[in-house]
């Protein structure tokens, strides 16, 4: 019913789901300390999903979407209404491919990323979809930086709106590989726009057909 917080684990994990099938719902914030947090820890298929409706903020530790495999074809599903800002702490899913977020909210949300590492080898992925009717500010924030860089996806979803403030445009805010989860998307029926402090590039994932573009920069904008 309120916010959940973790301050530390020690050397332990906490889980909402540690080896099997559920769902958890957040109508506060998830806050997070240090320590290490998981949906779920579990090399079994399971199919587990998360409801947030506030805000995720993470100033340390270590945060799994998923700290399991899940065999390969289980799935964590968060679905966030609120904003994500994560500083200072690590980020990563054991599961490549069926482990993501989901910004879910029919209105504005923000994702801030300050000095963020992602788990090295199989646990890099980190997928993020923005969902229909969902607009996404990503600032200058840049998701999936090295130097252990993401190999997840980042997928705009059709009805989705994503805004970049970043100079180089979105390819500025996306470096994550997209290697995982079948690649980085950028709908043709979803919104764009850009509204950086300074001149921006559009970056090379502007797709060439969309549904509207809005420029809010007076700096000016280069179709790349």
């Amino acid at each position: 019913g309120g916010n959940v917080t973790l301050v530390t684990s020690n050397t332990g994990r906490f889980y909402f789901m540690a080896s099997q099938s559920g769902s958890t719902t957040i109508m506060g914030n998830m806050i997070m300390q240090g320590g290490n947090f998981g949906v779920n820890g579990t090399g079994s298929v399971t199919n587990d999903t998360v409801i947030c409706y506030g805000n995720i903020v993470f100033t340390g530790g270590n945060f799994a979407v998923s700290r399991g495999s899940q065999g390969g074809t289980g799935t964590t599903t968060w679905y966030q209404y609120g904003d994500i800002s994560l500083s200072n702490c690590t980020s990563q899913s054991s599961n490549p491919t069926g482990g993501k977020f989901v910004f879910a909210k029919q209105g504005v949300q923000t994702l801030t990323l300050s000095n963020v590492t992602y788990g090295s080898g199989a646990g890099s992925p980190v997928n993020y979809d923005v969902g229909s009717g969902s607009t996404l500010m990503l600032g200058t924030s840049t998701l999936g930086t090295a130097p252990n860089s993401s190999t997840g996806s980042f997928r705009v979803l059709s009805g989705a709106t994503v805004y970049s403030g970043h100079p180089d445009g979105l390819n500025g805010n996306i470096t994550s590989t997209g290697a995982q989860a079948g690649g980085n998307f950028f709908s043709t029926s979803a919104n764009y726009g850009f509204n950086g402090s300074v001149a921006q590039a559009t970056g090379l994932f502007l797709p060439d057909t969309l549904l509207k573009l809005t420029i809010t920069n007076s700096s000016g904008v280069t179709l790349s």
